[in-house]
């Protein structure tokens, strides 16, 4: 699903994790340049992210393990759990409400505006005509006969 229609978003971290990130940031003793320092640093500070820091977020614990010193400082295992579900709603939610529309009997759910043609019944079966005058055929034997005069 493009995230066109989810580019605005904003999502607003729940309280639990907010105290488990700051708790793990009080308990942290390493550089303040470690990779997740920043970041948690500021969902402490502001609970409200991005539709981008998310996916960041989700990435994040995808390509790194329990052992890096940033996976507990952006809320461990349940920092992991709550982002991916907060990924996954949103992707779902908007999907459904498509499928749901087209349940209704919209058509094009999934096209732009600017892609639909809302004049033309999608599901009609287009049938070429037939020349009945055989006008191309008479066509074709008058260009032959000047060809061989």
């Amino acid at each position: 699903m493009p995230d066109i229609n989810l580019e605005n978003t904003t999502f607003t971290c729940p309280d639990k994790l907010v105290n488990r990130i700051k708790s793990s940031l009080n308990n942290f003793n390493g550089p303040e340049t470690t990779e997740g320092y920043v970041r948690a640093q500021n969902i402490v500070d502001d609970p409200v992210i991005s539709l981008a820091l998310l996916k960041k977020i989700n990435n994040f614990f995808r390509s790194n393990d329990k052992s890096h010193p940033g996976y507990e400082l952006t809320g461990g295992d349940f920092g992991k759990n709550t982002f991916s579900e907060m990924e996954r709603q949103t992707r779902e939610g908007e999907d459904r409400g498509r499928k749901a529309k087209m349940r209704g009997g919209l058509e094009h759910t999934h096209k732009k505006p600017h892609e639909r043609d809302d004049n033309v019944n999608s599901t009609a079966v287009h049938v070429p005509t037939v020349d009945k005058a055989n006008r191309l055929r008479e066509s074709i034997d008058e260009i032959k006969r000047l060809i061989n005069i």
